[in-house]
């Protein structure tokens, strides 16, 4: 495992079943983590100390949205290396019966939030001349269609083009941009949805060559391996961790 002693990662969404999971696998790195979430500190509280029980993990109770409580985080912190973009909501619905208001949501949490955070780590990572890192959580829907998905997919494939384009006007300042596009992931909706809907569920198990939901933690492993010293010339890639499930099996 990679050591990121002394370093300080920015986690959006990181109390959730995958940001949990990145932020868990940052701590046990060594870096310090600041996690940002909606939900109030206080219905929260068992999971921020299960993380402080792994190591210095401060939680900042804000929406994404919220562009200037952003950039305030961000600056206040005494340095910053590592930048995370994972928050992000699905609302599933027929091409035809998605509304405006839904898809404005969606475009305003899946990509206008990491946009506006991109911009902000990368003013800060240019002021203090860091070569940092900045992971966002994409999915393998922003290449392949999936029933139900359209306003999610497109914002998915807007955050790929995002990160490429990041990627080749922040390399003459060292600053590394990739995305990860998980597959089908036993959290969130998918878990709720494997678990209560048995028509979902059969869908789900058929579009995955090997065979199964992805757990949480296979893809923090990447996350993590793209923060480290192992991917130091990996920048404007997009790694596709989803059991297969983009191969077209289904």
């Amino acid at each position: 495992m990679d050591n990121l002693a002394g370093q300080t990662a920015f986690v959006t969404g990181a109390l959730g079943d995958l940001g949990g999971a990145v932020s868990t696998f940052l701590l046990r790195a060594g870096a310090t983590v600041v996690g940002l979430g909606r939900s109030p500190q206080a219905q929260v509280a068992e999971r921020i100390e299960a993380l402080r029980a792994i190591g210095p993990f401060e939680y900042v109770a804000a929406d994404v949205t919220d562009h200037a409580m952003l950039a305030s985080t961000i600056d206040s912190l005494p340095r910053l290396d590592i930048v995370i973009g994972n928050a992000g909501i699905v609302e599933p619905a027929n091409f035809v019966d998605v509304t405006e208001a839904s898809l404005a949501r969606q475009v305003s949490i899946n990509f206008t939030a990491n946009y506006v955070l991109g911009q902000i780590a990368a003013r800060r990572f240019i002021r203090d001349g860091t070569p940092g890192r900045i992971v966002y959580i994409g999915s393998w829907v922003g290449e392949r269609p999936w029933p139900e998905l359209t306003a999610y997919s497109a914002t998915k494939a807007a955050l790929q083009m995002l990160t490429r384009s990041m990627a080749l006007e922040l390399a003459p300042a060292g600053v590394r941009v990739n995305l990860v596009a998980p597959g089908i992931v036993h959290a969130g909706l998918a878990r709720k949805q494997a678990e209560a809907d048995p028509v979902y569920a059969a869908r789900a198990a058929r579009a995955i060559p090997l065979g199964s939901l992805q757990h949480p933690d296979d893809v923090a492993a990447m996350v993590l391996f793209l923060v480290g010293e192992g991917a130091a010339n990996a920048t404007g890639a997009s790694f596709v961790v989803d059991g297969g499930a983009s191969l077209g099996s289904f």
